[in-house]
């Protein structure tokens, strides 16, 4: 399991990578739906959940800006987008994140480099695919998720995404 270290007072603690990310796309997407966060009604984040097979298909498209840090290596920061992303991360997080958009572009990073790692990625599972644009203005690809389904007390669904990473 890809454990994510929230630091104290963490707002959120999905137990997971996988559960942050799948959180995360479900927090943008409501963001993305709201005319005050999302004036253009730019959509960054699709998510399709399928009851039957109990699987997540979250598609993105990220815009962000490509800079070169001091050590001469290209990083492409993420956009602050929505209006109204106050999502704060706390000292000690496994993320570094200012906010949500960046902590999800993040998420995805960390999927990946997980699963190139065999040591992680045991079952050689490829869930996550992404690219840059060649002028680095949009990270996009999709992300797979198994969830796993529970009737809350209340009887609503609620579904939690698999960890497959270790």
């Amino acid at each position: 399991m890809a454990n994510i270290n929230w630091g104290p007072g963490a707002p959120y603690t999905p137990p997971t990578l996988e559960s942050a990310a799948y959180l995360f796309a479900q927090q943008l997407a409501v963001l993305q739906r709201s005319p005050s966060s999302n004036p253009q009604s730019k959509d960054i984040v699709g998510i399709t959940t399928n009851d039957v097979t109990d699987t997540v298909s979250i598609s993105f498209s990220i815009p962000c800006t490509p800079t070169r840090n001091a050590g001469g290596v290209t990083v492409y920061s993420v956009v602050q987008y929505f209006i109204g992303d106050i999502y704060v991360f706390k000292a000690g997080n496994t993320l570094i994140a200012t906010h949500l958009l960046e902590a999800f572009k993040e998420c995805i990073e960390f999927i990946q480099i997980k699963e190139f790692d065999t040591a992680s990625n045991t079952t050689a599972v490829n869930n996550v695919s992404f690219s840059i644009t060649s002028d680095g203005t949009n990270f996009s690809g999709s992300l797979v998720l198994d969830l796993t389904a529970i009737i809350s007390t209340a009887g609503t669904v609620q579904y939690t995404a698999k960890s497959y990473l270790a």
